[in-house]
């Protein structure tokens, strides 16, 4: 898996962050993210609103976290991280499949 911005992205981030600068954009981030664990627990809940709930804030935080990664020019270190956490889910799945084996 691998994330790559298009140019058109890249040149809304910087203009976003030359508008409100780069603490801005940690405090929308963090407000998404808050947004997005609301939404699961809606959906663990059974309170949700159907899925649009979880997708739409999902996709904000998406989008302000892909402004910080770019803004301060972490892709390469961000899709290295996303190829070791599936790596890691990858090694988990086999290991569960590993141990149901054994019971």
């Amino acid at each position: 898996m691998k994330i790559i911005a298009d140019s058109i992205d890249k040149l809304i981030w910087t203009e976003a962050r030359l508008k409100w600068g780069l603490s801005h954009e940690a405090g929308m981030a963090t407000e998404e993210l808050a947004e997005t664990i609301t939404a699961i627990n809606h959906m663990r809940r059974d309170r949700w609103q159907g899925p649009e709930e979880y997708i739409d804030e999902l996709a904000d935080a998406c989008i302000c976290n892909f402004q910080i990664i770019h803004n301060n020019r972490w892709w390469d270190e961000f899709n290295e991280a996303l190829a070791r956490s599936r790596e890691k889910l990858e090694k988990k799945l086999e290991a569960d499949n590993l141990n149901e084996g054994h019971t």
